[in-house]
């Protein structure tokens, strides 16, 4: 009977067939039909998913417009932003307070950092204009949230600390490993508290907007990537106190130094050479041996050119901040920008902060056609949800928590 049912078994097959190349061949080829037949579906539904996003794009530029158009014109009605329907939004002060005390502290109370000292003898002109967009009160609690996920202390560590840091300390809770309590206090940062900081984002929108002396005027500038900034000032500024490089730009700048073309590395030089005292901080963890002989090769190369640039590592990623914008949007950000998470590391070391070219659509509100950077052609790119970001900017400076800037400066005084 065993022998029976296993030749009978060997015998069976789907729908009857025996296996040979004509049924292969004919399974195969109602595969490919029922795949086909579901990506065309497919192919149709992203049509109208595109088609959706654009409109929403639209929208949310176009509302926004309205809304400064209204700020700007007299009588206006200052009480309208508080029809908002999110309690958030009603009311943000006792929500951020709220979700700050709610935060779970997975790293030690640290001391507050020493004041940057004034650098300008006289107020700025530039900055007493703006200056009454920011709500104080707003501000000091979102900086207080903001630093239950970023310090500088943690994020921006001298890299010729780190074998300080791996010998002495634990990565995870930076603590020292004698210790569960103490927070790792072996090793420094270059960072300090400022009154004003420009977080200046690489967004096409620059171009042509006059901002680089209003940029240029805070006491403290933080770009990402390294970006080019010397040929596009008139727009964008000179001034670098602090650039956050991800993984892909390290890589970049690493090969741009090891070059044998002299134009090559004359450019990355000149990033470098024109910004002294620049702090060049890699944002994810140095865990990675790879990345760690990355950084160190960076630093030298420029240290043997006499650069005064300091290089600084992160004890962890940045993307651990993620569950701040959670809280602030009730979004999940899988993946926040280099961009955004810049903006919550500025936000523990800074009293005031302008956003710059964060602008993620292809077009500015006359509808001009904008490339992704403002320093080369290349178009959007698809990793991170750049307009969820946006919103979350601009509601953020409808509260005055941010100034979020794109289009063209005011002229200079």
């Amino acid at each position: 009977m065993r022998r029976r049912f296993q030749y009978l078994s060997t015998r069976f097959r789907p729908l009857g067939f025996r296996r040979t190349t004509f049924n292969v061949f004919l399974a195969l080829s109602i595969l490919g039909i029922v795949m086909l037949i579901y990506g065309i579906r497919l192919g149709s539904e992203d049509e109208t998913i595109d088609e959706d996003y654009d409109a929403d794009s639209r929208e949310i530029i176009n509302n926004t417009y309205s809304r400064e158009v209204e700020e700007t014109a007299p009588d206006s009605d200052e009480a309208s932003s508080e029809e908002e329907s999110e309690e958030w939004h009603l009311n943000p002060l006792p929500a951020l307070k709220a979700l700050w005390s709610k935060t779970e502290r997975t790293v030690p109370v640290m001391p507050e950092l020493d004041n940057a000292e004034t650098q300008a003898s006289q107020p700025n002109p530039i900055i007493e204009r703006v200056e009454k967009h920011w709500n104080e009160e707003r501000c000091q609690a979102m900086q207080n949230l903001s630093r239950r996920f970023y310090d500088p202390r943690r994020h921006v560590i001298h890299l010729r600390e780190l074998y300080k840091f791996e010998r002495y300390c634990n990565s995870s809770t930076f603590t020292l490993k004698t210790s569960k309590t103490k927070f790792c206090d072996v090793v420094s940062t270059p960072i300090r508290q400022y009154r004003t900081c420009a977080v200046v984002g690489n967004g096409g929108i620059l171009l042509n907007s006059s901002c680089g002396a209003e940029i240029d005027a805070h006491d403290f500038v933080v770009r990402s990537n390294l970006p080019p900034t010397l040929p596009y000032r008139q727009d964008v500024g000179i001034k670098t106190n602090f650039t956050a490089v991800n993984f892909e730009r390290l890589i970049q700048v690493r090969d741009q130094l090891k070059s044998s073309n002299p134009r090559v590395l004359d450019e990355v030089f000149t990033r470098f050479r024109i910004s002294p005292g620049m702090v060049f901080a890699y944002g994810l963890s140095l865990q990675d041996v790879r990345n760690q002989r990355r950084m160190a090769g960076t630093a030298r190369t420029v240290r043997e050119r006499g650069l005064p640039v300091t290089f600084a590592f992160a004890h962890r990623s940045y993307m651990d901040g993620k569950g701040m914008w959670y809280l602030l949007s009730g979004k999940q950000n899988h993946l926040p920008s280099t961009g955004l998470n810049l903006v919550g590391l500025a936000w523990s070391f800074c009293d005031r902060i302008s956003l710059y070219g964060y602008f993620p659509f292809d077009s500015d509100i006359q509808g001009n056609k904008l490339p992704y950077h403002y320093y080369d052609q290349k178009l959007a790119e698809g990793s991170h949800n750049m307009a969820n970001e946006f919103i979350i900017y601009r509601r953020l400076h409808d509260l005055g928590i941010i100034r979020h800037v794109f289009g063209r400066c005011e002229a200079n005084p």
